[in-house]
Order: C-alpha cells, then sequence, then structure tokens
C-alpha cells in the first residue's frame, strides 16, 4: 500500500509498475481523489483481445464518442486527454493478466502506447503513471 501512495503523491518516478495492491476499486478511486490524481480504472477480467480492451476504456474512461477504436486512436486519446485534465493520472489496470495471455502481440502494442504516454506526459510536467495489477 505504501509503495500506491507514492505513485499517486508523485513521490515515485512515472513508470509502468507490475504492482500487487489489496485495495478495492473505491478506496483507490478515494485516494487519488484525495491527492488530486486522476484515476483511469481498468477491469480486466473480461478482457481477452483489443476490442475488449477499447470497450473496457471506452466506458471506464469516458473517452470522446469519435474514439476510433484502434490502437492509433487510443495513442492519441492517452496523449490528449482534453476531456479530463488533471495535474496527475494514474492508469490502473486490474487482472491485467487476461489480455497479456490471450492476445500477447496486442498486449506489447499496448505496453508500447503506454510508455510513450509516460514519455509524453514527463515532457508537459504532468504525472502518468501505470499499474498492472494480477
Amino acid at each position: 500500500m505504501n509503495q500506491l501512495l507514492e505513485i499517486i503523491t508523485r513521490k515515485k518516478p512515472e513508470k509502468i509498475y507490475h504492482l500487487s495492491v489489496d485495495i478495492s476499486e473505491e478506496n483507490l478511486v478515494n485516494l487519488c481523489q484525495e491527492n488530486d490524481c486522476k484515476l483511469f480504472y481498468i477491469e480486466g477480467k473480461n478482457i481477452k483481445n483489443k476490442q475488449d480492451f477499447f470497450q473496457a476504456c471506452f466506458s471506464s474512461l469516458n473517452l470522446p464518442d469519435y474514439f476510433g477504436n484502434n490502437w492509433d486512436a487510443w495513442e492519441e486519446s492517452l496523449t490528449d486527454l482534453s476531456w479530463c485534465p488533471a495535474n496527475s493520472y494514474l492508469f490502473y489496470y486490474h487482472n491485467s493478466p487476461y489480455f497479456a495471455t490471450n492476445s500477447p502481440q496486442d498486449w506489447g502494442i499496448l505496453l508500447n502506447i503506454l510508455q510513450e504516454a509516460i514519455a509524453y506526459w514527463q515532457k508537459q510536467n504532468i504525472s502518468f503513471s501505470v499499474i498492472l495489477s494480477p
């Protein structure tokens, strides 16, 4: 839990963390709100391919209606975020192994895009961290 709080409060560097955290979605939402951090929470139990992933992201991240359900649109969305401005972002993916196991090529693309988004937001002096939780 301490490591999670350090990520949310920007005491740890922005990157992709593989972290097992025992916290409910509701408590995570509250923790992020208390620390002025916009949470993007993805529940991955039913995500087995990129279309499942995009559908989960569309609802969880409140993506704009023009979201194109492809990797280019996903990358553009993560480096825009004009529809939900914040000083800090946390992308929390719970049960991530389902997608990784069922669609390893798309999983690799996702990880690359997340890494690029982290680098983009670092240049903007805005924290964007990722937690992949089993």
